[in-house]
């Protein structure tokens, strides 16, 4: 036999052993007998397919658990029974836009109408919650949520206007 045929065949018999190694399977636990997270029909996680259908403008499609949204993002959803609903959005204010910035006020809106703002002076998580007015409350109703960035962080190098990082939004149920 020639030495480059034994090679192989010394390598195959290294790597076969007669001792099985199993590892044992970790300790069980029993399932949880717990509810399902609320489901919320006009409330979107980002990360969600979904999330695609509801957008107007200023934050792109396809995504991670946040998105860049530029200087107006705008989301919409046709409201599936009457009662009382409330508008939000759960995001982050990038330090490194800071800044540049200064401290950014957001003013959001449903149909044009104005819910309230918030400051945001310090990078992190903030959320926003308001009830939506009765009027704007009906079943059928198509709301867009849009929420106005007053100072976007402008990229030097293709001059792309920048909001914030958003993970959710849109109108809840209470």
């Amino acid at each position: 036999m020639r030495p480059g045929h034994l090679l192989p065949l010394v390598l195959c018999l290294a790597a076969c052993s007669r001792e099985p190694k199993f590892s044992p399977i970790g300790a069980q636990f029993p399932l949880l007998d717990a509810a399902d997270p609320p489901f919320h029909p006009c409330y979107f996680a980002m990360s969600e397919p979904r999330a695609d259908g509801a957008i107007v403008r200023d934050i792109p499609a396809g995504g991670g658990w946040h998105r860049w949204t530029g200087q107006s993002p705008a989301l919409k959803c046709t409201l599936p029974a009457a009662g009382k609903w409330s508008a939000g959005a759960d995001f982050d204010v990038a330090g490194a836009t800071l800044k540049d910035t200064g401290p950014i006020e957001i003013t959001f809106r449903v149909n044009g109408r104005e819910l309230g703002r918030l400051r945001c002076a310090k990078p992190g998580g903030y959320s926003f919650r308001a009830p939506l007015p009765p009027e704007l409350a009906g079943a059928g109703r198509e709301l867009i949520l849009e929420a106005v960035v007053d100072k976007p962080w402008v990229a030097p190098a293709d001059g792309a206007r920048l909001g914030v990082l958003l993970s959710a939004a849109g109108f809840t149920a209470e």
